[in-house]
């Protein structure tokens, strides 16, 4: 038997751009869908790493990807 289990994640775009700049908003929030994505998926891996996909884990990888700039 096969169980399949979703789940979803509400991501507040206005407290991710509180805390950084979009330099480009349409790849930034790409990226978001593909980092928390990731991170869900990491959840599942049995070697761990997985961190809640919250809002300034967000925007820390954003600006590591230089998608982002830190507001002025």
């Amino acid at each position: 038997m096969k169980v399949r289990t979703a789940i979803t994640v509400d991501i507040d775009l206005a407290a991710i751009y509180a805390l950084c700049t979009p330099v480009d908003k349409k790849k930034c929030a790409a990226e978001i869908r593909w980092f928390v994505e990731f991170q869900i998926r990491m959840m599942t891996d049995p070697d761990g790493g997985w961190r809640y996909p919250d809002d300034e884990l967000i925007a820390s990888h954003l600006l590591e990807k230089g998608l982002a700039i830190l507001p002025e």
